[in-house]
């Protein structure tokens, strides 16, 4: 607005009008994006998607209050407006970028569709495991004295076995036999205690874990009560600290795909809202699904599993890197009507290439900060979701694009017609 002469004020106000609407359709699929945690059974991660959610509703008040009056003030430079509207090489290269994309746009999007449903495969075979003592530092006074004893005495986390009544024949014989059938199981190392019997026929059974991920454990649980039931418990349950951490955080991790598609329920109608065009809207998130199935799919091809901190970035990330694709398509959406789609991607490139590339790197940077934290999943998270919104930034200028100057062969064009 200052560069077609319009003064400070008048540019301002310009501006709100221009940006409000993609600006709050960012803003609230953001919010809902970190809303999306508030699902978890981990009271702190709750917490969390709360406070970030507040974040971003109170940081979009404070850019639509504060900012245009900031602007008025010490953005009064004619030779600021001059530094700011210089495009300089991005004009050509956009330019350049645009008829590369429209010649191999189908092949694009096919080689796409493609890599997207191997990442998929890939991730249904994704293992989850996390081991809480890994989550310290590997110097960690605590981690080191827990390890040390446990090679020593060959575990240290236990749980009990809750037999009810009414018991199987035997008594505390039986006990002791099906204590000593436990012991034998992959994931226990021994007994942690003496079997017990109480006079109302409930039992109980400590036992001592191996070192292992929440997912052996799991399976160890899920075995140990299997087996007093086959010999004639009624009911058998695990308990214990080791226990809850194992299933949390199992439940925690494969809740992912529930958070992911809550995630686009609301992504979805928020972004129509904003565009009025459903071709758009699967657009956009389609371009910006498949750095998510590149994630978790390039952990399962890796041969790493899913912890509690990579499965918080799924649905929380989608709903930050669709912004850049609102803007690309809020711009796409208004030069579509008296252009053809390679003009309007061309001047979609050209007006929200930069700001694009620019907030990427911001938040690739302001994600990447958490690698300096000591947690193991504080620097997964900051490393993967970082990768993500990189991946995601790649997407949004060559996949989008690519994605809006696709055509059906003539044939079928012919066909449809």
């Amino acid at each position: 607005a200052r560069a077609a002469g319009q003064d400070p004020n008048d540019s301002s106000r310009t501006a709100t009008r221009t940006i409000l609407a993609p600006a709050l359709g960012c803003a609230a699929t953001t919010l809902f994006g970190f809303m999306a945690l508030t699902a978890s059974p981990v009271p702190a991660i709750r917490r969390f998607g709360l406070l970030a959610a507040a974040g971003i509703a109170f940081t979009f008040l404070l850019s639509f209050t504060l900012l245009p009056v900031w602007l008025r003030l010490f953005a009064r430079s004619p030779s600021l407006v001059r530094r700011a509207v210089d495009q300089g090489r991005w004009q050509h290269y956009a330019t350049s970028l645009v008829r590369k994309l429209e010649a191999h746009a189908n092949v694009i999007a096919c080689a796409t569709a493609i890599a997207a449903l191997a990442l998929v495969w890939a991730w249904s075979r994704l293992e989850v495991d996390t081991d809480p003592m890994r989550i310290l530092p590997a110097h960690h006074p605590f981690r080191v004295a827990t390890e040390e004893i446990g090679k020593r005495l060959g575990g240290t986390d236990t749980f009990d076995l809750v037999l009810e009544p009414p018991a199987p024949a035997g008594g505390m014989f039986g006990l002791v036999a099906l204590a000593a059938r436990l012991q034998k199981l992959d994931g226990i190392a021994g007994p942690a205690g003496v079997p017990r019997l109480a006079k109302d026929g409930t039992a109980l059974i400590p036992l001592l874990l191996e070192p292992a991920g929440t997912t052996a454990r799991e399976r160890t649980f899920a075995r140990a009560e299997d087996q007093a039931r086959e010999v004639g418990w009624r009911s058998a349950q695990a308990c214990g600290s080791s226990v809850s951490t194992a299933r949390d955080s199992g439940a925690i991790a494969r809740g992912e795909i529930y958070g992911i598609l809550a995630s686009l329920l609301a992504l979805i109608p928020c972004i129509w809202i904003g565009l009025r065009s459903m071709r758009l809207t699967l657009l956009g998130l389609a371009a910006n699904l498949l750095p998510c199935f590149l994630l978790h799919g390039g952990l399962a091809l890796a041969g790493r599993p899913l912890s509690v901190g990579s499965a918080m970035i799924g649905s929380v990330i989608l709903g930050i890197v669709v912004d850049d694709a609102i803007y690309f398509l809020h711009a796409y959406r208004s030069h579509i009507d008296h252009s053809t789609p390679a003009q309007a991607v061309a001047f979609s490139l050209r007006s929200s290439g930069r700001a694009i590339t620019v907030t990427s790197m911001v938040l690739a940077l302001g994600f990447l900060s958490g690698a300096l934290g000591e947690l193991s999943t504080t620097r997964e998270f900051a490393y993967l979701a970082s990768a993500t919104i990189l991946a995601a930034w790649a997407a949004n200028l060559l996949l989008l694009p690519a994605f809006l100057l696709a055509r059906l062969p003539v044939r079928a064009r012919r066909g449809a017609a």
